[in-house]
């Protein structure tokens, strides 16, 4: 699995940096994944910050499909550097 910062899936992303958002304000982000393996299912997001909410994600990808996985982030105070983000990811491969 992939992760890009553009729809068109230029933009190779490495790591969720969110950078610096005002405590109190909600900014939202979108990423776009995309599936270089077999088809997956019963896909899961879980993200290490709590104040980081996964708003929209895909449930299944097929091979060489792409989707959204958008993220909103409320900090509750202001950071002096901005907020790098872990995600992990679960789900079932299927193989035919």
């Amino acid at each position: 699995m992939k992760f890009f910062k553009d729809e068109k899936l230029t933009q190779e992303v490495t790591e969720f940096d969110l950078g610096i958002v005002p405590a109190g304000t909600t900014k939202t982000f979108t990423f776009y994944m995309l599936n270089d393996e077999a088809p997956l299912i019963n896909l899961r997001f879980d993200i290490d910050n709590k104040e980081v909410k996964i708003i929209d994600f895909p449930k299944e990808l097929d091979t060489n499909e792409s989707s959204k996985l958008i993220l909103s982030w409320t900090p509750s105070v202001t950071l002096k550097k901005g907020l790098k983000a872990q995600i992990s990811i679960t789900g079932e491969q299927l193989y035919k």
